[in-house]
This record gives structure tokens, sequence and C-alpha cells, in this order.
């Protein structure tokens, strides 16, 4: 084939798929270009896809026009643009819904798990299996029943043991720090003696408690806050998505399965909540907010009560870990083919066919939540630090006065030469030899 068939057969193939852009477009907004002037419509550019003004060409190029036209509010948002999808229900009805899937989590499993296990040991026994037979197909539950059950356990246990043998020894010896200082340093009535500083001999205890860094340590516990922030957000969201699910008073209604079981690679399709169910995940998803809170008090005092900057790093690290446990537990407690199920999973609410006042509506709401957030962090790290934190007086400043000459001279090296230039030779001039003790602080 020469270089010019394969030139025309390539502007042939382009031609065909811009009419079906143009088609496609055609079809989705036609309605809405009825009702704007024909010399100026608005069009879709099939290319870039977004609004673009079609203007009349003058000597070859587009003239200016500085009318603007929108679409109406009213107008549907294509199929491939919108969040929404098509759902054939059991009646054979086609309709438009909104789609939410679980966390994959711990959490998510248990609630997966109690819908779909429960309509799946339902809808047997409707079919006229054996109770025992019913029962012997659960045992995909198992593992989400044990999964569920670790995760409260060690979370509840990790979080009691951080506050018995962590928290409440940090405060004791950070506050006792505090109490020493105040009795050493200042006089009867309250007055800073410098000289009793200077002999004070416990100066890198006090100087090097977290706290009198607070602006250090507003970022670590902003840092601490983030990850659990996020978790109430996405448990807010299910909740407000829960409450809209459509409801129904057979379990075997609640779910469709889309493409086979499950285990074979279908799709759950959660399309209805029976009001016991309801209930059962509501108390999940208020359990997992609880869990959260507890956390991010504990942690928040355990990070205020750090005795030192590098115990300030440690303890958040280790209150991480504490909130990857239902995570862990997803990953080593379910098999690979039960969590592929429940990633798939999803609930649904029928709704309208979404428009672009209802997105435009969401997209603000989303916003409006988001600064919510925003301010919520903001509000918590300030607050607990300055005002809500029982471990020491809000007033530091002094500590940070009086401090700053011995936090130089800690952070300051007592060698910077580098190790290519530190010879066996010349290593006496940053580490003499036999010179006795030269000190330590």
């Amino acid at each position: 084939m020469s270089d010019v068939d394969t030139k025309m057969t390539n502007i042939t193939a382009y031609m065909k798929e811009w009419e079906q852009r143009m088609m496609a477009y055609e079809q989705a907004l036609g309605k809405a270009n009825h009702d704007h002037d024909l010399e100026h419509p608005v069009a879709l550019h099939p290319i870039m896809g977004r609004d673009h003004e079609s203007r009349p060409m003058l000597g070859g190029h587009e003239a200016k026009d500085s009318s603007h036209h929108e679409l109406p509010g009213t107008t549907e948002i294509p199929e491939k643009l919108s969040e929404q999808i098509k759902v054939k229900l059991p009646s054979g009805e086609t309709v438009w819904a909104s789609k939410l899937g679980v966390k994959d989590d711990a959490y998510g499993a248990a609630m997966i798990g109690c819908c779909r296990n429960t309509a799946h040991f339902a809808d047997k026994l409707q079919h006229g299996t054996s109770l025992w037979s019913a029962l012997s197909h659960l045992d995909r539950t198992v593992f989400t029943l044990l999964a569920s059950i670790v995760t409260v356990l060690l979370t509840v246990n990790f979080c009691l043991s951080i506050q018995h043998f962590m928290v409440n020894p940090a405060v004791q010896t950070v506050q006792s720090y505090y109490q020493d200082f105040h009795a050493t340093v200042f006089s009867d009535n309250g007055e800073l003696q410098l000289d009793r500083w200077e002999a004070y001999e416990h100066k890198g205890d006090i100087c090097e408690i977290a706290l009198t860094m607070k602006t250090f340590m507003c970022m670590v516990i902003a840092l601490h806050v983030l990850p659990i922030v996020q978790d109430f957000r996405e448990t807010n969201r299910f909740f407000r998505f829960l409450m809209k699910v459509e409801g129904c008073t057979s379990l075997s209604d609640m779910i469709i399965n889309e493409g086979g079981d499950p285990a074979l690679g279908g799709k759950t399709t959660i399309i209805a909540v029976t009001q016991p169910i309801r209930m059962v995940l509501s108390g999940i998803l208020l359990f997992k907010t609880g869990i959260g809170a507890w956390i991010l008090i504990l942690g928040a005092r355990l990070l205020a009560s750090s005795a030192q900057f590098a115990d300030l790093i440690l303890n958040a690290l280790a209150l991480q870990f504490v909130l990857s446990i239902d995570d862990l537990i997803f990953a080593v407690c379910i098999p690979a083919h039960g969590r592929r199920a429940i990633t798939k999973a999803i609930f649904i609410v029928k709704e309208p066919r979404e428009t672009l006042d209802a997105k435009r509506s969401k997209e603000k709401s989303g916003s409006r939540l988001t600064w919510f957030y925003i301010f919520f962090i903001v509000a918590f790290v300030l607050g607990y630090v300055n005002i809500f934190q029982n471990v020491l007086p809000p007033d530091l400043t002094q500590i940070e006065k009086i401090c700053v000459d011995y936090l130089a001279a800690k952070s300051r090296p007592k060698c910077s030469t580098m190790a290519v230039a530190m010879q066996e030779s010349n290593q006496d001039v940053c580490y003499p030899y036999g010179s006795g003790s030269l000190g330590l602080g």
C-alpha cells in the first residue's frame, strides 16, 4: 500500500470517528440547542468535551461575540459523563441510580457480609432448602464474622493498653518534670531564679518536653487527625447514603447478583435493606465512629505527653499502626475471592436522571462539607493544645525562652568534618586522644 493510500485510510477512519462523536453529541444535547439562537448555538465541542460557542467565520477567522450562552440547568448529563448507573431490577424495570461501595476494611466486610449472606440464607429457605443445608452454604460468613470480632477485640484492647501503659505513665512523667522544675528553679513567690536555672541538673528533662514547642506539636497532631477525619468523612457519607437506600420487608429482596455468583466474578448490588439490617449497618458505622473518636482523643493526649521530641514522632507512628488494624485484618483474615466480592459490591439509591443543576448542587454541597472538615481540623488542633489538654499549663513561653541556649548547644554537632577527610592521622582534630572526660552535655 502506497503512502497516499495509507493517508486516505487514516483520513477515512478519522472522519468515521468524528461522525460517531457528533451523533453521540446530538443525541445528548440536541434538545438543548433548540432553545438558543440559531445563529449562535451552544455546542459541546466533540474533541475538547466542554462548552464551546460556535461563531460565524469572517475572512477565515472566528468572529468575536461577547454573548455567552449556557446550557439550561435541566439538561441531562450524558451517560458517559454521569456518575449514575443503569440497574435492571428483578421486576424487569430499568432505573437510574447512584452507587456507593464500602471501604475495603473489616467494617466494610462486615456490612457487605451482613446484607449478602442473610439475603442468600433467606432466599435458600424460601426456595425449600433445609435449614441445615442453608447454614452449610454460609462458610463465607465465618471469615467475615472472624474478621469483625478480631478487629473489635484488637482495637479495643490496643486502645486500653495504650491508655494504661503509655498515656497515663507519660502524663505522670511530664508532670513530674514540670513539678520539679517549678519547685527547684522558682522562688516561693513564683519568680524565676536564673542562678538556680544555671545550676539546674535536669535541663534536658524540661527543655525537651514536646509540648513546649507548640508549632511542632500542632503539626504532628494535625497529621494524626487527618486520617481519622478522612474515616469520619467516609463514614458520614456512607451513613447518609444508607438512609436513602430503599426499604423492603423480605431479606431475599435486598440484593441482585449481576454476572453470576460473586465467588465466580459476579457483582452484588444491594438495592434495598430491611429495617433490622439498616439498624445493624448503622450500629457498625456508629461503632467505627466511636473507635475513631476514642483514638483521636487518646492519640492527642499521648502526643501532648511526649517527654522528648523523638518520642513525639515515634508515638505518632504507633498511632498510625492502631488506625490500620482494620485494614490488616481485612487483608489477612478474608480470602482473596471474598475480598474481590466485597470490593465489587455496591449499594444503590434510585434517583431521577442527573441534570446539570443536580450535579452543581452536589458539588456545592461537597465543597461546603470540605470546608467544614478543614475548620474542624484547625479548631481541634488549636483548641486541644491551648485549651483542652490536661497535661501541662497552656502558657509555656517561659520554658521556651530559658531553653534556647540549651537546645542550640545540644543541636550543634561536635564535628562537621566529612568522613573522607577524617583519616586516622587527623581524627584528633575533632576527637582528641587522652584528654580525659570532656563531658557529654
